[in-house]
């Protein structure tokens, strides 16, 4: 499809696909002008590895002093609710054992992948230090 324009409108024309491919070339070009940030690549190969998360026993610690710091008072044993508590607290033990095996399943989980991602770059820095292909 031709459009006929006079004289004036095809000058403006190919005065704006000159300046469209003008700015194209200057994009271009630039890419190459403009500094990156320098990587160290020493340092990161020099990194290293995370460190593996110690087992905690965090909530179970702290479940277990409630426990052991539980003292009846005068209600529990008007209304004999000693034992129930103890139940309670038994199975609020058990229950922090496993929020503590979650919680330590998801550090070891995150701890794996910093590590696969560590040597993928250690190994990646140190064969551009190496200058290897």
């Amino acid at each position: 499809m031709e459009y006929v324009l006079d004289g004036k409108s095809q000058l403006d024309q190919a005065h704006y696909e000159v300046e469209v491919y003008e700015n194209r070339i200057n994009m271009l070009v630039s890419v190459h002008k403009e500094k990156g940030r320098i990587i160290n690549w020493q340092k990161i190969a020099n990194t290293p590895q995370p460190l593996k998360p110690s087992q905690s026993n965090k909530f179970e610690t702290e479940t277990i002093a409630k426990s052991i710091n539980f003292k009846p008072n005068i209600i529990h044993r008007i209304f004999g609710l000693e034992d129930k508590t103890r139940v309670k607290l038994a199975q609020s033990i058990l229950e922090a054992k496993e929020k503590d095996n979650i919680a330590n399943k998801k550090l070891e989980k995150e701890w794996i992948e910093a590590t696969v991602e560590w040597t993928s770059d250690t190994e990646f820095a140190q064969k551009i230090v190496n200058k290897e292909s």
